[in-house]
């Protein structure tokens, strides 16, 4: 497996971790909302309590931060891996639309994108020091 093989990998790991816990979060809803005045954080879809946070600010980051929001970024940056896939695939193989050069370019463009959305995991036991984006992905 290559280094690039590896990053991915362990992107895709850390997603399903993600998604499996924006989808088991002990409330009703994924979407969480700061409606209250008095230090709640309530569950959109029985208006329960998630919370509660006096302070305004950290209130209002955690509902922006929701298992809604985790969700969607997980489905995004699964969009950009398929897009790296179906490159990798063309580049090797030519069947698809894009011809192999074409393939190849999309291929160096995505992966600093993908270098990059890893040094979010970069706390993971797992991440590799290598993979940071200022590394070569040649």
């Amino acid at each position: 497996m290559s280094n690039m093989d590896d990053l991915v990998q362990f992107l895709r790991d850390r997603l399903d971790e993600d998604e499996t816990l924006a989808q088991n979060n002990g409330q009703w809803s994924t979407s969480w909302q700061d409606l209250t005045t008095d230090g709640e954080l309530r569950d959109d879809a029985n208006a329960g309590t998630v919370a509660y946070i006096p302070h305004v600010a950290t209130r209002t980051h955690i509902a922006r931060h929701d298992p809604a929001r985790v969700l969607a970024q997980v489905t995004a940056v699964r969009g950009v891996l398929t897009e790296y896939d179906e490159s990798a695939q063309a580049a090797a193989t030519g069947n698809r639309a894009l011809t192999r050069g074409t393939a190849n370019m999309t291929l160096a463009a995505l992966k600093p994108v993908l270098a990059h959305l890893a040094t979010a995991y970069a706390h993971h036991p797992d991440y590799q020091a290598d993979w940071s984006p200022r590394s070569s992905w040649s």
